[in-house]
């Protein structure tokens, strides 16, 4: 009998931040807590926040330190001190769920609203 489970793939976009060091805290300190320095505007710092569609937010360590975060759809955004930044999804469906993906990274991720 033929198993009928899908194979799962992972769909990866990233990028690079050129010539900076990102502050993990500060990013951690946003994603996790909605908390950023004095003088931005609270109302367009939840609105931002609410965009992103948080779901969990870790900080982590292993050759480089980073940020790991996880949207309600599932993608996985991790940012690196050294400025990249990689955005994963696993799935059974590439074409529909790359769609996805790339929706989120131009929408949200690169957004300067």
């Amino acid at each position: 009998m033929m198993d009928s489970k899908k194979a799962k793939y992972t769909i990866t976009y990233g990028g690079w931040y050129q010539r900076t060091t990102l502050h993990l805290s500060e990013i951690y300190d946003f994603l996790a807590l909605q908390r950023v320095k004095p003088g931005l505007d609270p109302k367009t710092i939840k609105k931002n926040h609410a965009q992103l569609q948080v779901s969990e937010v870790t900080r982590e360590a292993g050759h480089l330190e980073f940020v790991r975060m996880i949207t309600s759809e599932g993608i996985e955004v991790r940012y690196y001190e050294d400025g990249i930044y990689v955005l994963e999804l696993v799935t059974e469906e590439i074409e529909a769920d790359r769609k996805i993906l790339e929706s989120y990274f131009s929408r949200k991720t690169e957004s300067r609203d």
